[in-house]
Protein backbone atom coordinates (compact mmCIF):
# COMPACT_ATOMS: atom_id res chain seq x y z
CA UNK A 1 0.00 0.00 0.00
CA UNK A 2 1.18 3.44 -0.87
CA UNK A 3 1.43 4.39 3.24
CA UNK A 4 3.50 1.85 3.45
CA UNK A 5 5.42 2.36 0.73
CA UNK A 6 6.39 5.77 1.14
CA UNK A 7 7.33 5.46 5.16
CA UNK A 8 9.94 2.97 4.30
CA UNK A 9 11.34 5.20 1.71
CA UNK A 10 11.86 8.06 4.59
CA UNK A 11 13.11 5.26 6.78
CA UNK A 12 15.78 4.16 4.08
CA UNK A 13 16.22 7.76 3.23
CA UNK A 14 17.32 8.34 6.84
CA UNK A 15 20.31 6.31 6.63
CA UNK A 16 21.87 9.32 4.25
CA UNK A 17 22.58 12.85 5.30
CA UNK A 18 19.24 14.13 3.83
CA UNK A 19 17.45 14.28 7.33
CA UNK A 20 13.50 13.46 6.91
CA UNK A 21 11.48 15.43 9.49
CA UNK A 22 9.25 13.84 11.72
CA UNK A 23 6.43 15.90 13.36
CA UNK A 24 4.40 14.53 16.31
CA UNK A 25 1.09 16.63 17.68
CA UNK A 26 0.71 16.11 21.33
CA UNK A 27 -2.00 18.45 23.15
CA UNK A 28 -1.89 16.99 27.06
CA UNK A 29 -1.72 19.74 29.04
CA UNK A 30 0.81 21.08 31.29
CA UNK A 31 0.66 17.83 34.20
CA UNK A 32 0.66 15.01 31.61
CA UNK A 33 3.24 12.98 30.85
CA UNK A 34 3.23 9.74 28.52
CA UNK A 35 6.01 7.28 28.28
CA UNK A 36 4.78 6.38 25.43
CA UNK A 37 5.24 9.49 23.42
CA UNK A 38 8.98 9.60 24.95
CA UNK A 39 9.49 6.01 23.55
CA UNK A 40 7.72 7.25 20.01
CA UNK A 41 10.67 10.32 20.12
CA UNK A 42 13.39 7.82 21.13
CA UNK A 43 12.87 5.47 18.36
CA UNK A 44 11.86 7.93 15.37
CA UNK A 45 15.39 9.55 16.09
CA UNK A 46 17.00 6.32 15.63
CA UNK A 47 16.01 6.13 12.17
CA UNK A 48 17.46 9.44 11.68
CA UNK A 49 15.04 11.89 11.29
CA UNK A 50 14.33 15.47 12.62
CA UNK A 51 11.75 15.15 15.52
CA UNK A 52 9.87 18.37 16.12
CA UNK A 53 6.47 19.00 18.06
CA UNK A 54 3.53 21.30 18.75
CA UNK A 55 2.04 21.14 21.88
CA UNK A 56 0.79 24.77 23.34
CA UNK A 57 1.72 23.52 26.79
CA UNK A 58 4.84 22.07 26.82
CA UNK A 59 8.45 24.05 27.39
CA UNK A 60 10.43 23.71 24.89
CA UNK A 61 12.93 23.09 27.36
CA UNK A 62 11.08 19.83 28.33
CA UNK A 63 10.51 18.58 24.90
CA UNK A 64 14.37 18.82 24.10
CA UNK A 65 14.82 16.24 26.61
CA UNK A 66 13.35 14.27 24.80
CA UNK A 67 15.77 15.36 21.33
CA UNK A 68 12.49 16.84 20.25
CA UNK A 69 12.60 21.00 18.34
CA UNK A 70 9.10 22.73 19.59
CA UNK A 71 7.39 24.30 16.73
CA UNK A 72 4.22 26.35 15.54
CA UNK A 73 2.06 23.73 13.80
CA UNK A 74 1.85 25.74 10.55
CA UNK A 75 5.32 25.82 10.59
CA UNK A 76 5.82 22.57 11.41
CA UNK A 77 3.12 20.68 8.49
CA UNK A 78 5.06 23.12 6.46
CA UNK A 79 8.56 21.14 6.66
CA UNK A 80 7.53 18.09 7.59
CA UNK A 81 7.44 14.26 5.59
CA UNK A 82 5.50 12.32 8.45
CA UNK A 83 2.68 14.21 10.50
CA UNK A 84 1.43 11.59 13.80
CA UNK A 85 -1.38 13.24 15.95
CA UNK A 86 -1.34 11.68 19.61
CA UNK A 87 -3.22 13.94 20.98
CA UNK A 88 -6.89 13.76 22.78
CA UNK A 89 -9.84 14.76 21.05
CA UNK A 90 -11.84 17.81 23.01
CA UNK A 91 -13.61 21.16 21.79
CA UNK A 92 -10.13 22.98 20.98
CA UNK A 93 -8.76 19.82 18.91
CA UNK A 94 -11.77 19.52 17.15
CA UNK A 95 -10.79 19.69 13.32
CA UNK A 96 -7.16 20.42 14.13
CA UNK A 97 -6.00 19.02 10.78
CA UNK A 98 -9.17 20.86 8.59
CA UNK A 99 -8.23 21.92 4.76
CA UNK A 100 -6.13 24.67 6.03
CA UNK A 101 -3.73 22.18 7.59
CA UNK A 102 -3.82 19.91 5.10
CA UNK A 103 -3.36 22.09 2.23
CA UNK A 104 -0.01 23.72 4.16
CA UNK A 105 1.75 20.18 4.19
CA UNK A 106 4.02 18.84 1.69
CA UNK A 107 2.54 16.91 -1.28
CA UNK A 108 5.01 13.86 -0.44
CA UNK A 109 3.63 13.92 2.98
CA UNK A 110 2.21 11.01 5.07
CA UNK A 111 -0.99 11.70 7.79
CA UNK A 112 -0.76 9.54 10.58
CA UNK A 113 -3.66 10.03 13.24
CA UNK A 114 -3.50 8.08 16.70
CA UNK A 115 -5.84 10.12 18.01
CA UNK A 116 -9.87 10.22 17.73
CA UNK A 117 -11.54 10.64 14.60
CA UNK A 118 -13.01 13.73 14.72
CA UNK A 119 -9.36 15.68 14.63
CA UNK A 120 -8.95 15.29 10.95
CA UNK A 121 -11.81 16.61 9.22
CA UNK A 122 -12.64 13.65 6.81
CA UNK A 123 -14.33 15.53 3.93
CA UNK A 124 -10.73 17.51 4.16
CA UNK A 125 -8.48 14.34 3.63
CA UNK A 126 -10.31 12.66 1.09
CA UNK A 127 -9.82 15.65 -0.82
CA UNK A 128 -6.14 15.92 -0.18
CA UNK A 129 -5.41 12.34 -0.81
CA UNK A 130 -8.20 12.56 -4.19
CA UNK A 131 -6.27 15.40 -5.50
CA UNK A 132 -2.89 14.83 -4.39
CA UNK A 133 -2.44 17.26 -2.22
CA UNK A 134 -0.41 15.11 0.29
CA UNK A 135 0.80 11.02 -0.58
CA UNK A 136 -1.07 8.91 2.16
CA UNK A 137 -3.07 8.81 5.55
CA UNK A 138 -3.17 6.23 7.97
CA UNK A 139 -6.12 6.17 10.36
CA UNK A 140 -6.98 4.79 13.74
CA UNK A 141 -10.46 5.96 13.42
CA UNK A 142 -12.63 7.69 11.74
CA UNK A 143 -14.71 10.66 12.27
CA UNK A 144 -17.94 8.83 12.60
CA UNK A 145 -16.57 6.30 14.83
CA UNK A 146 -17.81 3.10 13.67
CA UNK A 147 -17.42 0.99 16.67
CA UNK A 148 -19.93 2.89 18.34
CA UNK A 149 -22.28 2.56 15.71
CA UNK A 150 -25.30 0.01 15.77
CA UNK A 151 -25.41 0.18 11.73
CA UNK A 152 -22.69 1.29 10.39
CA UNK A 153 -20.68 1.01 6.42
CA UNK A 154 -17.98 1.82 4.53
CA UNK A 155 -20.26 3.92 2.60
CA UNK A 156 -20.80 6.17 4.98
CA UNK A 157 -17.10 7.25 4.46
CA UNK A 158 -15.53 7.66 1.20
CA UNK A 159 -11.76 7.39 2.95
CA UNK A 160 -12.54 3.97 2.57
CA UNK A 161 -12.68 4.59 -1.21
CA UNK A 162 -9.00 5.25 -1.33
CA UNK A 163 -5.44 2.69 -1.65
CA UNK A 164 -3.73 5.58 -0.01
CA UNK A 165 -5.58 5.79 3.17
CA UNK A 166 -5.25 2.49 5.88
CA UNK A 167 -7.81 2.78 8.74
CA UNK A 168 -7.64 0.78 11.42
CA UNK A 169 -10.94 0.41 14.00
CA UNK A 170 -9.39 1.75 16.82
CA UNK A 171 -7.25 -1.15 17.90
CA UNK A 172 -3.93 -0.34 16.50
CA UNK A 173 -2.13 -0.64 19.93
CA UNK A 174 -3.79 -3.71 20.41
CA UNK A 175 -1.38 -6.71 21.38
CA UNK A 176 -0.22 -8.95 24.29
CA UNK A 177 2.22 -6.40 25.54
CA UNK A 178 0.36 -3.17 24.85
CA UNK A 179 -2.75 -4.80 26.84
CA UNK A 180 -0.25 -6.05 29.93
CA UNK A 181 1.08 -2.24 29.87
CA UNK A 182 -2.74 -0.77 30.06
CA UNK A 183 -3.77 -3.40 32.94
CA UNK A 184 -0.38 -2.09 35.07
CA UNK A 185 -0.64 1.82 34.55
CA UNK A 186 -4.16 1.35 35.55
CA UNK A 187 -3.26 -0.10 38.86
CA UNK A 188 -0.71 1.47 39.46
CA UNK A 189 -3.11 4.57 39.60
CA UNK A 190 -5.54 3.49 41.46
CA UNK A 191 -2.75 1.65 44.09
CA UNK A 192 -1.34 5.74 44.51
CA UNK A 193 -5.24 6.87 44.79
CA UNK A 194 -5.81 4.29 47.38
CA UNK A 195 -2.50 5.01 49.28
CA UNK A 196 -3.14 8.91 49.30
CA UNK A 197 -0.11 9.30 46.65
CA UNK A 198 -0.42 11.31 43.80
CA UNK A 199 -1.03 9.20 40.84
CA UNK A 200 2.20 8.82 38.40
CA UNK A 201 -0.47 9.64 35.36
CA UNK A 202 -2.32 12.51 37.00
CA UNK A 203 -4.22 14.63 34.78
CA UNK A 204 -5.31 18.11 35.96
CA UNK A 205 -7.60 20.01 33.47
Amino acid sequence: MVIYESISAFAMQALYPTQKVFTIIIWFGPNYTCAHHHTVCWLTNAFGFAIQAYDPYVSESFMSTVGVKKADLEVLLKASDIVTIMCPYTEESHHLIDERALNTMRKHAVLLNCSRGKVVDNQALFKALSEGRIASAGLDDTEEEPAKMDTWSPDMNPLFTLDNCIITPHVAYISEDALQECRRVAAENARAVLLGQTPPNLVKP
